[in-house]
């Protein structure tokens, strides 16, 4: 891994090399990788005035089943059932394809990463390996939390007494708040899901037949952020991951490298709030904004 190994040598004091949980703000220094905030809310096609007026009667109208769903997954913890629901049920446009994603570092390093991966639908007449790549994500932020927890496990008394072991306990405490990010919806384990989207794709185009795909020198991907705690907005994000960014962590190893050095290739994570407000056009905003992101 040309590329990874160069930013560690240039850097060989920190602790660079370690699994995406562990990924701080000096890896977005690094990758050269920023986080934009762009305007105050998704664009709706519905006024809005009658954006205000179907908030305040939403619970006037006869019951529709979108609207409920909606509402679900703004108030409920069972956020994943019900997003993978609004996305596949009734003909949906998209199909979960796996309920987590996958990030490399070259072929060797695998690492399993939260969220819900989401691909469009296809026709039945085409063949199974010609599906279409993951372009979506779904993540919670507790979620994640306990993923960060669970990767640094508290070890087993020595004794069997269950008596806490106090210095261990306080040391990752500590390590566990050097992780915690300063603003959750700028996560660097946000950019670690994007990535894997995006590699995801790139590994399609090289095994697809289609021309058109292997000369690919981007791919768009987007996905979702919600906190659970908040029930007035999630946080969309959408990236065009260049080829030269992607050839960072050298993987596929087939991928098509530019003449020019990757470390020099910024990225810019796009993100905005995403209301779930009004209930009874979120699906048909989120589909809209998935579809304008990561189609074609």
């Amino acid at each position: 891994m040309a590329v990874i190994d160069e930013i560690i040598r240039r850097h060989p004091r920190e602790r660079l090399f370690v699994q995406p949980l562990e990924w701080t703000a000096r890896h977005l220094e690094l990758l050269q990788c920023s986080f934009e905030l762009q305007g105050d809310a998704v664009p709706s096609k519905i006024p809005v005035d009658e954006a205000v007026q179907d908030a305040d009667l939403i619970d006037r109208r006869p019951f529709n089943y979108w609207t409920h769903e909606a509402e679900v997954l703004a108030t409920s913890d069972t956020k994943n059932a019900v997003i993978r629901r609004i996305l596949t049920d009734r003909n949906g446009p998209f199909k979960c394809i796996r309920p987590f994603g996958f990030f490399r570092f070259g072929s060797d390093h695998r690492f399993r990463l939260h969220g819900l991966v989401f691909a469009p639908c296809i026709q039945r007449q085409i063949p199974a390996q010609n599906h279409p790549p993951p372009v979506f994500a779904f993540m919670q932020r507790s979620m994640v939390k306990i993923q960060r927890e669970t990767a640094f496990p508290m070890p087993r008394p020595r004794r069997r007494q269950h008596v806490p072991n106090v210095p261990v306990a306080a040391a990752r405490q500590l390590q566990l708040k050097h992780l915690e990010p300063a603003d959750p919806c700028r996560d660097p384990y946000i950019l670690a899901v994007l990535l894997g989207l995006a590699q995801a794709q790139a590994e399609a185009a090289s095994l697809s037949s289609d021309d058109s795909n292997n000369g690919r020198r981007e791919y768009r991907v987007c996905a979702i952020f919600v906190d659970e705690k908040n029930t007035e907005h999630m946080i969309f994000y959408s990236a065009n991951i260049t080829t030269a960014f992607l050839a960072k962590f050298e993987y596929p190893e087939d991928l098509q490298v530019p003449q020019w050095s990757p470390l020099s290739d910024p990225l810019v994570i796009r993100q905005i709030k995403f209301p779930y407000q009004p209930y009874s056009s979120l699906r048909q905003r989120l589909v809209d904004a998935i579809i304008s992101t990561a189609g074609r």
